[in-house]
């Protein structure tokens, strides 16, 4: 079994590779550590190695390894996020992957605000239009972004998806270039707090196509990590 380190120099190596093929440096890709199911031991391992930014979609969980990590380390919500769970990760938080809802983007405001914050979000968009799948309809999308407008503690950095599970590589290609179309067009809408300049996009099985077609952030776990074991970590 390969390490950790030798796992994530392949992965820089194919990072290099897809940004080659497009005529992009490997130093506008930031890799997410999704940790998310795996214990701390794996986080510290991860950050050991240098990666600082850690993913987690659930916010029990991301409490429990917060407790044990360097205050350096960004936290990035990946999962869908309840209303009620904002509070908890308002504090700290460094990036919102997941907003889904006008509801998700007023009560992140609230708790921004109270601990005088400006919190950094996604709009979490289904570009496969899978109904299993959370995000908002692209169509809604510039309406979602404009809604920041009135949000003086929130901004949205870019649009985060998840793409259709298929080995359909023309159907990748299609739904990660339809974010990026998105993308630009709010960024070209020039939509005060909205400047959306970044595109998390892209998972173990297809962070390659996602680069080829502008993600700036790629969210890795299993490739990285191996296989999860267990549903829900143990610390």
């Amino acid at each position: 079994m390969l390490s950790l380190g030798e796992n994530l120099a392949a992965v820089r190596e194919r990072i290099a590779h897809s940004c080659s093929a497009v005529k992009r440096s490997p130093g506008e890709i930031l890799i997410i550590a999704v940790t998310k199911g795996f214990p701390y031991s794996i986080a510290a391992e991860a950050m050991k190695c240098g990666l600082r930014d850690l993913g987690e979609n659930r916010v029990q969980e991301m409490l429990q390894k917060k407790a044990m990590a360097p205050d350096s380390t960004r936290w990035h919500m990946i999962g869908r996020l309840q209303t009620n769970k904002v509070k908890h990760i308002a504090p700290f938080i460094h990036s919102i992957h997941s907003v889904d809802s006008i509801a998700l983007f007023d009560e992140i405001q609230k708790h921004a605000a109270k601990n005088n914050r400006i919190i950094d979000v996604m709009i979490e968009v289904n570009v496969s239009g899978e109904s299993q799948k959370g995000g908002v309809h692209p169509d809604e999308t510039m309406r979602y972004a404009e809604h920041a407008c009135s949000l003086t503690n929130v901004r949205v950095t870019g649009l985060m998806s998840v793409a259709a599970d298929t080995e359909d590589v023309s159907m990748l290609h299609n739904q990660f270039a339809s974010l990026r179309k998105l993308r630009e067009s709010i960024a070209g809408a020039g939509i005060p707090n909205a400047p959306a300049t970044e595109l998390s996009m892209g998972m173990s099985n297809d962070f390659e196509i996602a680069i080829e077609e502008g993600a700036t952030m790629v969210r890795l776990g299993t490739v990285l990590f191996g296989s999860r074991k267990q549903p829900v970590t143990t610390i």
